[in-house]
């Protein structure tokens, strides 16, 4: 059977319109892919400057209790994965056994866990203060047993002043590590840092402390104490006799103030190096009279000008008028 022509031409110029078609949207599609070029330096797109990085917020109080809270909630829920099978997540309907259920929940890690971080919520503390406060608790707890022992020290040096005895032994007795030796004379001072140990706790572990870190460094062969803090040192004794000196004047000075009028006595005396010390007097009336000895002074000169620049000197560190001087002897 022959084609039609008819039908051939119309097949034909169908295919023709098609293509055409086509051609002219592929040209549409590469026209609007076109990038348009510029002809001037000027219509360049200027860089863009990075922001600056984010700077560091301290955490207020809010963002701490915020953490807190936040921990809270880590805290409770991680445990509560680890422990699903306990009965206090899961239920329980034995109620004949529940106090048995409440003890073994009391001594597991989820429980402990959730107590920690509650009571870090509710003192409002943050991760900082939680890291510090072991450090810190430590730090006040060896504060205060030194101060308990500075005290003790104190007691015995105002006994020995009292008493008007000697503090110190002879010098080879002196150090830490030979206060074990109850055959040696350690001097009265610490002879009665021993007696007291005996009764004191705090300071019997401070002694034994003292006593075992001093006989590490001798047998290392280091000399003096280093960085060890013994408070039985000569040392610490001046230092406390120094500071009950100048309490004792500054009380007699300010009696001296509230009399109005007072008189001086100076005398000098060697003592057994051949050296000449000056001793200072004051006498006023309260509430009856008093002579109370305010400095000893190591002579430099024996002519009346450098004993009148002395007295003025005293009384000028004592803070003692000296316009209310009545008389001099």
């Amino acid at each position: 059977m022959a084609p039609n022509p008819t039908a051939v031409a119309a097949t034909a110029s169908i295919g023709e319109g098609r293509r055409e078609e086509e051609h002219m949207l592929v040209t549409d599609r590469e026209q609007e892919e076109e990038v348009p070029t510029t002809s001037s330096a000027s219509s360049e797109i200027p860089p863009v400057t990075p922001p600056p990085p984010p700077q560091p917020v301290t955490p207020g109080p809010a963002e701490q209790a915020d953490t807190g809270a936040e921990v809270l909630a880590v805290v409770v829920e991680r445990e509560s994965d680890e422990q699903s099978d306990s009965t206090f997540v899961t239920g329980m309907k034995d109620w004949k056994h529940v106090h048995t259920r409440i003890e073994e929940h009391e001594k597991s890690s989820a429980h402990g866990g959730c107590v920690d971080a509650f009571l870090l919520w509710s003192s409002k503390s943050g991760i900082a203060g939680l890291l510090k406060d072991t450090q810190m608790s430590a730090r006040r707890e060896q504060v205060k047993k030194r101060r308990q022992v500075l005290e003790r020290v104190i007691e015995i040096v105002k006994v020995i002043g009292k008493q008007g005895l000697s503090y110190r032994g002879t010098s080879s007795s002196e150090a830490a590590y030979t206060l074990e030796d109850i055959a040696a004379d350690h001097g009265t001072f610490l002879e009665l840092i021993l007696l007291l140990s005996k009764y004191d706790m705090c300071l019997n572990q401070h002694l034994n402390d003292c006593i075992e870190k001093s006989k590490k460094m001798h047998e290392s062969g280091g000399k003096g104490r280093g960085s060890l803090v013994t408070f039985f040192s000569k040392t610490t004794v001046n230092m406390i006799i120094d500071t009950i000196r100048r309490i004792i004047q500054e009380s007699i000075a300010s009696e001296v103030q509230e009399a109005g009028m007072y008189s001086v006595q100076i005398d000098t005396t060697t003592d057994i190096t051949s050296k000449d010390q000056c001793s200072i007097i004051l006498r006023y009336v309260n509430d009856c009279v008093h002579e109370r000895l305010i400095a000893l002074v190591d002579c430099q000169s024996s002519t009346g000008q450098y004993f009148a620049e002395m007295l003025m000197q005293t009384f000028e560190t004592l803070n003692i008028d000296k316009d209310k001087c009545i008389g001099i002897v």
